[in-house]
This record gives structure tokens, C-alpha cells and sequence, in this order.
């Protein structure tokens, strides 16, 4: 109950979170953990052509078990990347999704008041603006020599902004320009997480490698396959230091 959404799904023994009994929000949108399933988000009766990932638009009810609820905000403005066989793949720095805009607002359907000025600003106006030079060289703890064309992290997405909706593309590299755009999953996962707080990484641990959960049978599954220790080494820290280069000079 600390690591996502819980999905209500009796034939995978899987029930209610019984610690929030709604999701996180201001109040202004109240969405019932006893509501919470796959429908609740993703709506059966769009099209992937009409909606990323089959999410509910604006005045979506939020599924079969939600009573007087409505979405008021669109679904986001996104591609996602499909394999040769034309099924969603396992994200990797070559193949993830390519986000444009609106996914902070999308996820305010239900967390109302998350986006904008809440703990991290995210959403549409949340601009990289300087901070997109850090992000293009950034590369690991220590080691600051990327470029712009190189240097997305899909363990750190962004959106690339209102005006560069229409060229979205897959299998691209290239870091945000200054008119990118924090989302809420640039620090957090969609669905659940193998770490606390939803996160895409540790965020109780030092050193990314010290983490406990890389310790248990489930580790391959933490960072989607990848292993910390290879793609960043033993000392990386917080993956929050790829737009803000917060990282200590010591170990």
C-alpha cells in the first residue's frame, strides 16, 4: 500500500488500498480506493488513436464502480512506441513513449491540486527553461559529458511541450529543449512501483545501488530490467540530480 495505485482485481487476489480510502487530492475531486480498476483510467470504449493508451478524455466516468465522478481534464497529448508486432515494449532509452503534453493535468482527474505549485511543480507551464542544459549533460553521478542529442533517460521522461505535440516521434534520443515540461511521471510511475511513494527510483537511499529492493528475487523488475550498477555505477545518486545537479562532491 506504499508503492502505487491498488488495483481492485479479485482473480489476482488483489483489494482495495484499506490505508488511503481515496486518492490523494485537495479535495475538489475525491476518487474512492473502493472504485480503483483498470477502468478507472483506461476506457474501454475509445480508441488508441483517439486517446494515449486508451485513458478517458474530459467527462469520462472513471469506470463501472465510480458513482457521480467526471473527469474534467482531456487525455494527455503522448505516442507511444510500439515493437514489430505491434505490442507495447519494455521501455528502454530507444524505445518509450514520446510525451507532449497534459499528463500532470490528466493525472488531476483524481489528485486534484498535484499539479502546478504542490511539492514539485509539474504540468504544462513547469518549463525546464535552464535547468534543460543540465538535464542534455548529465549522464551519471560525476559525469557530466552528454550532449543534447544523446541524452534522454527514459528512468527520467519529460514532456516535450504544447508547441511540439505535432512532431512527436519513437525511438528518439534527443534531451528536452527549454520549453519542456516536468510531468508527474517524471518522478513517479504510472501504475506501481517496486519503491515507496510510486517512485521511478529510490528515494530513501543515498546511493541508488544501496537500495534494499535491488537485494530481493523481484530486483531485475525495479528499474524495468536495467541494472543501476551498469548503466550508472556503485555511487549514483538521486536521479532528481538530472535537472537539478544537486549531486555531493564526496562520497
Amino acid at each position: 500500500e506504499r508503492h502505487g495505485h491498488n488495483v481492485i482485481a479479485a482473480g489476482f487476489g488483489l483489494v482495495a488500498d484499506t490505508t488511503l480510502r481515496s486518492g490523494p487530492s485537495d479535495g475538489s475531486a475525491t476518487y474512492r480506493s473502493a472504485w480503483l480498476q483498470c477502468t478507472s483510467c483506461h476506457d474501454p470504449h475509445t480508441t488508441a488513436q483517439k486517446s494515449y493508451r486508451l485513458l478517458g478524455s474530459t467527462g469520462y466516468d472513471g469506470g463501472s464502480l465510480a458513482t457521480g465522478f467526471r473527469f474534467s481534464n482531456p487525455a494527455p497529448e503522448a505516442l507511444p512506441c510500439l515493437g514489430q508486432d505491434g505490442n507495447l515494449q519494455a521501455e528502454t532509452d530507444l524505445d518509450h513513449p514520446d510525451y507532449g503534453a497534459g499528463m500532470s493535468e490528466w493525472c488531476t482527474n483524481c489528485h486534484s491540486g498535484f499539479a502546478g505549485a504542490h511539492t514539485h511543480p509539474a504540468g504544462t507551464n513547469s518549463r525546464l527553461g535552464a535547468l534543460a542544459a543540465q538535464y542534455n549533460s548529465y549522464q551519471a553521478t560525476g559525469k557530466m559529458s552528454g550532449g543534447p542529442g544523446t541524452s534522454y533517460d527514459f528512468l527520467v521522461p519529460f514532456e516535450r511541450g504544447r508547441g511540439a505535440v505535432g512532431s512527436l516521434r519513437c525511438a528518439r534520443t534527443d534531451g528536452p529543449s527549454a520549453d519542456a515540461t516536468v510531468m508527474c511521471l517524471s518522478c513517479h510511475r504510472p501504475h506501481a512501483s517496486a519503491f515507496s511513494g510510486i517512485g521511478r527510483w529510490d528515494f530513501g537511499v543515498h546511493f541508488l545501488s544501496f537500495s534494499a529492493v535491488l537485494s530481493s528475487p523481484d530486483a531485475t523488475h525495479a528499474y524495468y530490467g536495467e541494472s543501476i550498477l551498469r548503466r550508472y555505477g556503485p555511487y549514483q545518486q538521486s536521479l532528481c540530480n538530472k535537472c537539478h545537479g544537486k549531486d555531493a562532491t564526496t562520497r
